[in-house]
């Protein structure tokens, strides 16, 4: 039998009662040996959605929003950071966190994640990267603040296709309104890591 974890909470413990099952574990550094540890290079695409960042924003300031400050996340705001800078050196970036380490809530609450995203967007970033599934949150607020504000706000999904997303996760809201707010994504490819490593 093979389980496979998508979330980096140790799964060691868990491994110890069942040695004869393997686990594929996501984003998580360990060393048991029925398990094999996946990692994405999500610095790289950071990097690349810091580019787009910095080319997009009209303010000079862009913004990062991650779900806990935490080992995950800095790879993310890493390789972000340094997109945006090598781009363009003149646009500022903010940050914020919507929880803290190890509480994992921050990934999750779509409410934490609407506030933060409008007080970034208020301290004057109009592209926002938030990662975690509630990032999703910032979208809300961009569209919710485009009007108001007198400019365009956008927001970077992360792990899914946030545009795909709102058609089909997102069942309480308007694809329609929120789509045109989302620039781009950072995508991990669970389908694709999970059937290679299958593979082995």
């Amino acid at each position: 039998a093979v389980i496979v974890s998508i979330s980096f909470h140790n799964i060691d413990a868990i491994t110890h009662e069942h040695p004869d099952t393997h686990y594929l574990a996501f984003d998580y550094v360990g060393s048991e040996p029925n398990v094999s540890y996946v990692h994405f290079r999500e610095c790289e695409a950071s990097f690349l959605a810091g580019a787009a960042a910095a080319l997009k924003t009209q303010t000079g300031i862009v913004g990062f929003i991650g779900g806990a400050d935490a080992i995950p996340i800095w790879g993310f705001l890493a390789g972000y950071e340094a997109g945006v800078r090598a781009t363009n050196a003149d646009v500022r970036l903010i940050t914020a966190f919507a929880a803290e380490w190890p509480n994992a809530i921050g990934f999750y609450d779509l409410d934490r994640n609407d506030e933060l995203g409008r007080q970034l967007f208020e301290n004057g970033a109009d592209v926002i990267l938030a990662a975690g599934p509630a990032g999703i949150g910032v979208v809300s607020a961009a569209a919710a603040l485009s009007g108001s504000m007198g400019r365009h706000l956008w927001a970077i999904g992360v792990d899914t296709n946030w545009y795909e997303d709102l058609s089909h996760n997102m069942g309480t809201i308007s694809p329609g309104a929120w789509r045109s707010h989302v620039l781009t994504s950072v995508r991990k490819r669970y389908d694709l890591a999970v059937y290679e490593a299958l593979q082995v």
